[in-house]
């Protein structure tokens, strides 16, 4: 799995972080499941024994710095300032950790919270794929992940007809799902090592709706991030090759009844004592202002399109910058990746209706005491 570019970090500290500010701030959808589970945790613990917070895919950290917060003054209240809590932050080696440290100790963004460390309070960086052991058997209560799951840990095969698995054959799509089985699976497994008995894991994901409403970000949905690219092979600005390297590797289609599998299917997470809580899905309506104008003029068609691409720059540069020949020089490949964004932004002045729709699924695993 590969991380956005840092090249887009100016473009997306303008909109506030794009797609990690619009659609991982979803996780603040499941924050009062998290802070219960919490409560849980300090109900049967002495308040001498630590309490182990584990953020799987924390990014930048700005997603998850409040929620912190949040479950560190709900850990004192309910077990005073001096119960010591452990907080570890995940996420690939090739991760910004700088950066993720200038964020939350509040000297990255003016005015920004900080994280509430104190003499009892720790914390850690992990620089390991979520598919791998990331930390000791039974050492975790709280492990929790937002719109990191999707991702998969390896390329089953190459998508030949667009970018995502809803571009593919009905074999490519099989083996997509099979690997996305199978790593939702893992990592339900490895997280279920790692939680300590009577600990919760808290999933809220990118997936599909009870009605099978999918992810639809702009007009026509995600099959048009592919046929955006389609028109620059047809105009004979990127080859062949390059089309079908530019795939994302996620699963955004998982239902309920895939989160739900690795428990009523037996298999490892039963061995490990591990339980379904609970799984829900709901739809995330991304609120701006042109999103509501029927009639737009000018300025808010352009203002519309300059949203609809904040949303997707952030998390999809990378997926067509690297899906470019590593023969062509770093500028060329900007340029060319500038070039699909500018189509992108010009559909969508000409297609200017709705917004953003994310259908989420959060899943809450406990493991039995």
């Amino acid at each position: 799995m590969k991380r956005y570019s840092t090249m887009v970090d100016s473009y997306d500290d303008k909109f506030g972080s794009g797609m990690y500010a619009a659609n991982g701030y979803s996780l603040y959808l499941s924050q009062s499941t998290i802070l219960r589970c919490i409560e849980e945790i300090c109900k049967r613990q002495s308040v001498h024994m630590p309490i182990t917070i584990a953020d799987f895919g924390t990014a930048d950290g700005r997603t998850s710095l409040n929620l912190l917060n949040n479950a560190i003054t709900t850990i004192q209240e309910m077990s005073g300032a001096a119960k010591p809590v452990m907080i570890y932050h995940e996420d690939q080696a090739t991760n910004d950790f700088n950066l993720l440290y200038r964020v939350i100790e509040g000297t990255e963004d003016e005015g920004q919270d900080r994280l509430k460390l104190s003499s009892s309070v720790f914390q850690a960086a992990i620089g390991r794929s979520m598919y791998e052991e990331c930390l000791p058997n039974n050492s975790v209560d709280l492990a929790f992940s937002s719109i990191v799951v999707h991702n998969l840990s390896r390329r089953p095969c190459r998508i030949e007809g667009g970018t995502l698995s809803c571009d593919g054959n009905e074999k490519e799509k099989a083996l997509i799902k099979e690997q996305s089985a199978k790593d939702w699976e893992r990592f339900v497994y490895l997280r279920g090592k790692e939680l300590s008995p009577g600990g919760y894991l808290v999933v809220l994901n990118c997936g599909v709706d009870k009605t099978g409403k999918n992810l639809h970000p702009i007009s026509g949905g995600m099959p048009r991030l592919g046929k955006l690219l389609n028109t620059m092979l047809q105009d004979g600005l990127i080859t062949q090759e390059e089309f079908l390297d530019a795939n994302f590797d996620v699963d955004i289609y998982r239902t309920e009844e895939d989160h739900s599998r690795p428990f009523t299917h037996g298999g490892m997470a039963k061995q490990l004592g591990l339980e379904l809580v609970s799984v829900r899905s709901f739809i995330n309506t991304l609120q701006h202002p042109t999103f509501d104008i029927v009639d737009k003029d000018a300025a808010a068609k352009a203002e519309y399109a300059e949203r609809v691409v904040a949303g997707i720059k952030p998390w999809f540069y990378h997926v067509i910058y690297n899906g470019l020949s590593e023969k062509r020089p770093h500028e060329e490949r900007k340029q060319l990746t500038d070039l699909y964004f500018d189509r992108m932004r010009a559909f969508a002045y000409d297609n200017h209706a709705g917004g953003t729709e994310i259908p989420l699924v959060e899943t809450v695993v406990r493991k039995r005491l």
